[in-house]
């Protein structure tokens, strides 16, 4: 008897040790998950951990949008659509156009007290989290593996396009999208391959992509279709899954309907910035090979290189790869699509939405890092079992340590360094004008800095000034005058309402436009008299959509309650669904039905027609005919010769007018001369040069460019700007105080002495930084910093000295820190350094890579000893340069540079030398005073604020030139005197 039990409980033994072992191995990969997840975040997380802020492109911006919302929380409008922080109060509809959905997390922090740094660390941190665990959960579930979850959601994470996005990028919302972005991709897996069991997925990642980043729900909604086509036998068998997805679509685009709906009805209503595509997508597409470097933009080595393995592995054995490939292919098309190799000229007006050609890199990444993860994992699998553990420990290992390393170099590669932002920044009025291009402003508005001055004044129509107040969100002010309207400082979108209140305590409702000056709010008072109060109300369509949002949300919920609640009483569950249906459609016809009625009462109020676009030279001269009232010219103007329009162009626009470039053909040769529509309409023989009474206004305008950016500035940025601000004081003493550049460059020195040392590791960057400090400690006079600043330059160029540069020495720089350090302190160890580089070879150049002009010019005025043949072959080159340049007209010179219509490039790169030419000779007049001087630098003024072929002002906000320092060389043309 004992001995026939002894096989059954031998069995049972065996199951229970291969449990045993079931769940050891279980346990240990939840562990080694787990690891993975908490290091990952770690090398993540690391450049977070400061208590200065990062540093990236667009932060400022995402900033004011976080502080935006922290205002309207406080003043009890946290959903509101304008943020009416931006331009001093004015307003920027930033929340309309941008989704805030993670936002509101960082804005209650700074409710809270939270630090804005510390806000916006704990922001990003949040999103690297919400990042790997989407990708983790859907490659998990795609390949039933959680090791693959892992590799996928690490590489993503790490990846050299998501670390630049989140931080040397600073894009808030491209970055949300990649939570969604992996959700997205599944879905439509799940759609093809799991017969949609988990609907969800689909509807969620489309939906948050709607919300987060609309550029990319566009290009992955492209990217499902195609899938879908190539997979249509599938749904045309099982056309039960096809109106499933139908059907959550429809929920999708319901429950978003408070985001897209209101932005919809604004473009319906008015024209904004972003139908004008203010950027070239050719020149900013990346070469082919550029793909998988490692400096930004860039997809990277790592996620190609892991394709390799697909070779080796054959679609029979795993279906999966049939998908895989799906996603292979698709990234591999859209990295090709985000180089110079795509035909831009001919695409561009389809992909203007996405303004960069490389943001096509967020599908690659993420699609390759997917398909990177399932490919590994059935690599592996080809191993025997008993060693396949050990394997996928090693590949884990070796990936982390790569993708690390890279993350690291990369991010130091590409980092701004770090600022301390206080928590009363925004307070500063100047500081709240970052919208990045303006995108959302409307395009009535001619000149959005000017918004700032204006968020101060209350003008009436007949321009007499008006008191007024603002609380909470709202602009209040006393009327006792007959005016027919009154221009309020708030930016006009859609939405703003005004009410005039009586003596007697009676409202009355007044009508608000758009038509203010320079795109602001016109009330219309009628003559009213009485308390005047203006903010935005919103819109039906708001209101509407926000329900309908809110509703449809709800009724998921409950579907989802209702599954859980009766899972084997489907009997019960219809009818309880359905109960609920009827209740949620009711409230839907009576939201509808409201939403017609105020719709019509709304077109017979206001018949809001829109204005015709600019692409047609017939609208455009009728535009600039109204704009100039000119309504009867008594020369017509040959829509065929219209090129382009300068709306406002700085340089020209001295009488608040528009110009229009012409092109006259009867020479044979297209020269391009720009001429007032005021004037006849052939062609001028001379240039229209920048009047001398502008040079004072438009310093201006660069001092306060200066002061509004340089505390986001990258450290390249403020060293070329103080070096600027200090030769204007150095050259130009008198002036410098008239315009505010002595102060300014205080500003910059005490902000640049104080960078954390820890941000300049680069060899030029140690030469510049010791550079620009010597000359600072030499030429503000009682600088309480100076002794730390000639302590930190004198250290740094040291550690320069000792180190040895990976592409050569940087010559130019070393020779301007020895000479500002010679200047300073007199050392003959820092003179005999320029000694032997100037008696070689003299270097020259203004910029951050190239400054040798800027170490002439110090060891020229130095107080101290120099070397007479070193200084003779320094101005003999100098001079030589100057007298060479001055005799090249500037039509001479660049008339002929247009290759292949690419005329918009080449004038740009021309644009960068001519205002390093125009520094140079605003040197040189300083020390020969020469008419002939003075009229180059104003030729060369005259290119750069639009007298190019391209017809292109150069200093606007999305040039290259708008941040370069133009202060000494507008500062040597501007009158002496007050």
């Amino acid at each position: 008897m004992m001995t026939g039990m002894l096989p059954s409980r031998s069995r049972s033994l065996s199951v229970n040790k291969s449990n045993f072992m079931r769940n050891r191995l279980k346990k240990r990969e939840n562990q080694i998950t787990l690891i993975l997840f908490i290091i990952t975040m770690i090398i993540a997380c690391s450049p977070l951990i400061s208590r200065y802020c990062i540093n990236g492109h667009d932060l400022d911006y995402h900033l004011l949008r976080i502080e935006s919302l922290k205002e309207g929380i406080l003043i009890g409008h946290p959903f509101s659509k304008v943020n009416t922080l931006f331009f001093g109060g004015a307003g920027y509809a930033s929340s309309m156009f941008y989704s805030d959905l993670f936002m509101h997390i960082p804005a209650l922090l700074r409710v809270l007290g939270v630090s804005i740094g510390k806000s916006f660390h704990i922001y990003t941190a949040m999103i690297f989290v919400l990042c790997y665990l989407s990708t983790f959960y859907c490659v998990w579930k795609m390949s039933l593996s959680k090791f693959a979850g892992s590799v996928a959601a690490m590489l993503l994470t790490l990846c050299p396009y998501h670390m630049d996005d989140m931080v040397v990028r600073t894009a808030c919302g491209e970055n949300a999208a990649f939570i969604f972005l992996p959700f997205a991709i599944y879905g439509i897996f799940n759609v093809l391959y799991e017969e949609m069991d988990k609907p969800w997925v689909f509807g969620l990642g489309f939906a948050g992509l709607i919300v987060t980043h609309p550029a990319t729900f566009v290009v992955m909604v492209g990217t499902g279709v195609v899938m879908l086509l190539i997979n249509v036998r599938k749904l045309i068998r099982q056309p039960s899954i096809f109106i499933k997805m139908c059907i959550v679509t429809v929920l999708a685009l319901l429950v978003t309907s408070y985001q897209w709906m209101p932005m919809l009805e604004q473009f319906s209503n008015a024209q904004f910035y972003v139908s004008n595509n203010w950027t070239d997508l050719l020149d900013k597409s990346v070469g082919f090979t550029e793909i998988a470097g490692s400096d930004f933009p860039c997809v990277g080595a790592v996620l190609l290189g892991l394709l390799v393995p697909r070779i080796f592995i054959s679609r029979k054995d795993y279906p999966i790869l049939e998908y895989v490939d799906l996603m292979i292919a698709a990234a591999l098309v859209f990295a090709v699509a985000a180089t110079n190799i795509m035909p831009w000229e001919r695409v561009a007006w389809m992909f203007g939405f996405l303004q960069f050609p490389w943001r096509f890199f967020i599908m690659t990444s993420t699609l390759l890092a997917m398909a990177d993860a399932i490919i590994i994992k059935l690599f592996i699998n080809r191993i025997g079992e008993d060693k396949r553990g050990i394997a996928k420990e090693l590949v884990m290992t070796v990936l982390l340590v790569v993708t690390a390393q890279s993350a690291i170099t990369h991010h130091n590669k590409g980092s701004m360094g770090y600022y301390d932002y206080s928590d009363d920044y925004y307070s500063y009025k100047p500081f709240t004008v970052n919208v990045i291009a303006g995108e959302w402003l409307p395009l009535t508005v001619e000149d959005h800095e000017r918004l700032v001055d204006q968020s101060e004044e209350l003008v009436f129509d007949d321009g007499t000034r008006g008191d007024f107040e603002r609380k909470g969100g709202k602009v209040i002010a006393t009327i006792d005058g007959d005016h027919e309207y009154a221009d309020v400082p708030f930016l006009y979108y859609k939405g703003y309402g005004a009410t005039i209140t009586d003596s007697k305590g009676d409202k009355t409702k007044l009508e608000v436009t758009g038509e203010g000056d320079n795109g602001l709010c016109r009330v219309y008072l009628n003559g009213a008299v009485g308390v005047l109060t203006v903010n935005y109300k919103g819109t039906i369509i708001q209101y509407i959509s926000a329900i309908i949002s809110i509703v449809f949300m709800l009724l998921i919920f409950d579907i989802w309650y209702l599954r859980n609640k009766y899972k084997k009483k489907l009997k019960l569950r219809a009818v309880a669904a359905g109960a609920n249906l009827g209740r949620i459609a009711c409230i839907l016809v009576f939201a509808l039905c409201a939403s017609n009625l105020c719709a019509c009462s709304t077109i017979n109020i206001q018949n809001v027609t829109q204005s015709s676009g600019y692409s047609d030279p017939d609208a455009v001269i009728d535009y600039l005919k109204d704009k100039n009232g000119d309504e009867d010219p008594e020369d017509e103007i040959d829509s065929k010769s219209l090129v382009n329009v300068h709306f406002s162009q700085k340089g020209y626009d001295k009488d608040g007018k528009s110009y229009a470039v012409l092109v006259d053909e009867s020479t044979g040769e297209q020269v391009i001369r720009v001429i007032s529509l005021e004037e006849a309409a052939g062609i001028m023989e001379e240039e229209i040069p920048v009047t001398a009474g502008l040079y004072d206004e438009l310093l201006r305008e660069d001092v306060q460019k200066v002061l509004a950016n340089y505390r986001t500035d990258s450290l390249k940025d403020r060293i070329i700007c103080e070096t600027d601000a200090l030769l204007c004081m150095e050259v130009f003493p008198d002036k410098a105080d008239r315009f505010g550049i002595t102060e300014l460059s205080g500003q910059l020195a005490d902000d640049i002495v104080n960078i954390p040392e820890n941000n300049i590791f680069d060899i030029l960057e140690k030469y510049d930084y010791a550079a620009v400090l010597a000359k600072a400690a030499y030429i503000l006079e009682d600088w309480e910093s100076a002794d730390i600043a000639k302590e930190k330059a004198e250290r740094f160029f040291k550690e320069a000295e000792t180190e040895q540069a990976d592409e050569g020495e940087p010559v130019a720089a070393r020779l301007w820190a020895a000479a500002e350090l010679y200047r300073l302190t007199g050392q003959k160890t820092y003179r005999s350094v320029v000694d032997a580089i100037a008696m070689d070879v003299v270097p020259e150049g203004f910029t951050f890579e190239e400054p040798g002009y800027f170490g002439l010019f110090a060891y020229l005025m130095a107080p101290y000893p120099t070397n007479y043949n070193v200084c003779t072959n320094m101005m003999n080159e100098v001079f030589l340069e100057a007298n060479e340049l001055i005799k090249i007209p500037i039509d001479e010179e660049f008339a002929d540079t247009r290759i292949d219509d690419k005329t918009v490039a080449n004038d740009e790169k021309t644009a960068m030398r001519v205002l390093e030419e125009a520094f140079l000779v605003t040197m040189t007049d300083y020390v020969s005073v020469s008419v002939e001087y003075k009229g180059f630098v104003q030729n060369r003024l005259n290119y750069i604020y639009g007298a190019n072929l391209s017809g292109i002002d150069f200093t606007g906000e999305d040039q290259s030139l708008c941040d370069s320092p133009k202060l000494f060389v507008l500062t040597g043309l501007v009158k002496e005197g007050v």
